[in-house]
């Protein structure tokens, strides 16, 4: 092979690797111009992601309830379960407000409406978490009072909680009727049963 061969193969090589390159490089400008890192679900899909979230949150705030509920009995209540619970929601609006935060709305023309009540339906419960739930939790774990006295400072928090919901579950149910209305799909609300 001649000198002059070999440079045509070296030259034929890196014209490739540059090809090659220049195939990366755009293959990925056109993942990061169309937001590859956010899902779009499709319409049933994304009622139905709205509804496991809803579901999960709704079995924490239960078993929350059911460890604390004793103490307005008198009864000592279980704070292990009690914790479990707490983190438990907790756990479930951060990974639901990140994954809604990352997530476009289905194709419907009631999709963007739809998620952007859900995502305020989870800042509120985030803040009830916090403002509620938090203080609940600390009373549970303080030994310095009786079961019945831990109910009577938790009782508020009980009655704000379930206030401070009640406006942004309706809006987010009436979005999510329109949504399923304008499908075909059969809304349930897991609060009426």
């Amino acid at each position: 092979m001649s000198p002059s061969d070999r440079s045509n193969q070296r030259g034929t090589y890196v014209n490739r690797c540059h090809f090659v390159c220049l195939q990366l490089l755009l293959a990925a400008c056109i993942l990061a111009s169309t937001g590859c890192g956010k899902r779009r679900p499709k319409v049933m899909g994304f009622n139905n992601m709205i509804a496991r979230t809803n579901k999960k949150l709704e079995e924490g705030a239960l078993r929350f309830y059911k460890a604390i509920e004793p103490m307005g009995k008198g009864q000592p209540g279980n704070p292990n379960d009690a914790q479990s619970a707490y983190n438990e929601i907790g756990n479930t609006l951060r990974d639901a407000r990140k994954e809604y935060d990352e997530t476009e709305p289905s194709t419907s023309p009631q999709g963007p409406n739809l998620l952007e009540k859900y995502r305020a339906f989870l800042k509120k419960e985030q803040e009830i978490y916090d403002s509620c739930f938090t203080p609940m939790i600390q009373t549970v774990k303080d030994n310095r009072f009786d079961p019945g006295s831990k109910w009577q400072r938790i009782q508020p928090y009980l009655n704000r909680a379930s206030t401070d919901e009640n406006i942004p579950y309706a809006t987010l149910i009436k979005a999510q009727e329109e949504y399923c209305q304008g499908h075909f799909l059969q809304p349930q609300d897991s609060k009426k049963k």
